[in-house]
């Protein structure tokens, strides 16, 4: 469909949601993948102004399944900041649903990357804590716990993710450190460190254990929290991934999307610490010292990250401290991993070395923490 096309079939999508109108307002919120993008809409009735809504449009199949992911979880979404699906449509190549932000003032939203930019870490702070304690508290009150689960079987299935494309992308990326060699090495770190990819290539990261299922939102990257600037509210949208799986997706989606989107820093030295303070801990809920008040960039993300692994650990209960933390890295890893394949997000080559950095340093702990036998670099 070319764009000619998309934008006439476009205009009759609109008119078919906001018949009843006599004209109406649009303007872009944010792009999308896979040819979707978010609109806001303003419909007018003559001379008077209707409500704000937010219209997100796309091939059918990806809007019809957002609104399935919509019915799956939308029953155990409370609190004031629900979102609600009022109407879909569909042409012959697009279509698309009007949200509605129950409580929201539309033109007063932004997505969670901006305000994530704009706000102190206590602001931050607070809207994790609304989204994750009461929009999504049922999601995690509802928890099934399985005895055993393969992280990587799991991941590999929500993310696409493959040995054979995560190889071809890490030989392009990272062609000074072959994956035949065990251990990389960076210039002006304190040590060296497991190769993430080496070990994930020859299945030999630790399988998983006892976890947590339960629905997730599935794609909760900055983009897809829209927050009210005025209040610091929040609330979801683009539900296409959205259903049962691993209790610590949505946590880890968000934590990765802090590191290697909305944090800014180039320093490999600064990073390796960041990563290095994260790692000490042993336990979501654990406390790590990282005094960097000259890189507020840092330190911003550094409290931001360890709250919502406090949430992560608040939200788990039916798991032991051990058995969350470890299923939080095991999701963390591969979610890390994937971040190698997406060459977009990851620009410059001390961020593509920071994903791998960060890849090795989680393995690591997750290695100890699941007591494997092999021997981990030391200098």
């Amino acid at each position: 469909l070319d764009a000619g096309h998309a934008a006439l079939e476009l205009r009759h999508l609109l008119r078919r949601l906001f018949a009843e109108a006599t004209s109406i307002r649009v303007s872009e919120m944010d792009s999308g993948s896979s040819g979707s993008a978010v609109l806001r809409v303003t419909p007018y009735h003559g001379l008077n102004q209707g409500a704000d809504v937010v219209v997100k449009y796309g091939p059918i199949e990806n809007i019809r399944r957002e609104y399935q992911g919509w019915q799956a979880v939308s029953p155990f979404v409370h609190g004031l900041r629900m979102t609600n699906v009022q109407k879909v449509v569909l042409g012959r190549n697009l279509a698309a649903l009007e949200y509605s932000l129950v409580g929201a003032v539309i033109a007063d939203i932004v997505s969670f990357s901006k305000f994530y930019a704009l706000s102190s870490v206590k602001d931050i702070a607070r809207m994790l804590d609304q989204l994750f304690l009461e929009t999504c508290d049922l999601w995690y009150k509802n928890m099934t716990v399985v005895a055993a689960m393969d992280y990587g079987k799991a991941y590999e299935g929500y993310l696409g993710l493959r040995q054979e494309n995560l190889q071809s992308q890490y030989n392009v990326k990272y062609g000074d450190k072959p994956l035949t060699e065990r251990d990389i090495r960076f210039p002006n770190l304190p040590r060296k460190m497991i190769n993430p990819v080496a070990v994930y290539c020859s299945g030999e990261v630790p399988p998983g254990g006892r976890t947590g299922v339960c629905l997730t939102h599935g794609d909760l990257h900055g983009e897809n929290i829209k927050v009210a600037l005025s209040s610091g509210d929040g609330w979801l949208i683009d539900f296409g991934r959205s259903g049962e799986a691993h209790w610590a997706r949505d946590f880890v989606e968000l934590e990765t999307t802090i590191k290697f989107r909305l944090m800014q820093s180039v320093d490999l030295p600064s990073l390796f610490d960041f990563e290095d303070a994260l790692m000490s801990a042993d336990s979501l809920d654990g406390v790590q010292p990282f005094d960097h008040d000259d890189q507020p960039d840092l330190q911003k993300a550094f409290q931001c990250i360890l709250h919502l692994r406090r949430l992560a650990s608040k939200v788990s209960p039916k798991l032991s401290s051990k058995e969350a933390f470890s299923s939080y890295l095991g999701a963390l890893f591969y979610q890390t991993l994937n971040y190698m394949r997406l060459s977009k997000l990851i620009k410059g080559g001390q961020r593509k070395n920071y994903v791998l950095i960060s890849a090795a340093l989680v393995l690591e702990k997750l290695m100890v923490l699941q007591d494997t036998s092999e021997e981990l670099p030391t200098a």
